[in-house]
């Protein structure tokens, strides 16, 4: 009994209450681990960076409830879209993070993230309601976006504001004007 406590607390903590999904601790240490994988055989990393466009409506119009078994269903689109190695994670709200190890081509990450807006973009049954949504995606790519976790996930959380720039419904590779266009709005 206390061994089966313990891997509950272990599992808890490495996952996300509500959907299950890894979490951003588990997903970070995945990432690591592909990281390290992709030097040693010379493979690209990607991340997904998802954010769920106009959730907040969904959510303020419908309930917390709602909008909680919305990210249910979500998440598992999520997981049914992508390859079996790959990791998809909830890192909190409506954003979504999905960890791509052993990439040779990019073409096939444009491939999986328009698989991803397909998915997201059909209808969604929620207590006999019909809810319609799309996401914006992010994209960045380990070893040129970054050469470690925090950097990548800098790189993709910047192509995320990018491609809902764009008018959402849509995915952006990190480009190193993004950074520029970046410092030159702070500034």
């Amino acid at each position: 009994r206390v061994r089966d406590s313990e891997a509950n607390f272990a599992n808890l903590a490495l996952h996300d209450g509500l959907t299950q999904l890894p979490n951003r601790a588990l997903a970070r240490q995945r990432m690591d681990a592909a990281i390290v994988q992709g030097r040693e055989q010379g493979a690209m990393v990607v991340v997904l960076f998802i954010d769920v466009d106009d959730f907040k409506t969904i959510n303020d119009s419908l309930g917390h409830s709602v909008g909680d078994e919305f990210l249910q269903h979500v998440a598992k689109r999520l997981g049914a879209a992508v390859r079996d190695g790959d990791t998809v994670s909830r890192q909190g709200g409506d954003e979504f993070l999905v960890v791509l190890p052993d990439i040779r081509d990019l073409n096939a990450v444009s491939a999986i993230a328009n698989q991803i807006l397909q998915s997201i973009s059909l209808p969604i049954e929620v207590r006999g309601m019909q809810l319609l949504t799309s996401a914006s995606i992010g994209i960045a790519v380990f070893p040129h976006d970054g050469s470690e976790y925090e950097s990548v996930l800098k790189c993709a959380d910047l192509a995320l504001y990018q491609a809902k720039d764009a008018g959402r419904n849509t995915f952006r590779f990190f480009d190193t004007t993004m950074n520029a266009n970046l410092l030159e709005h702070v500034q």
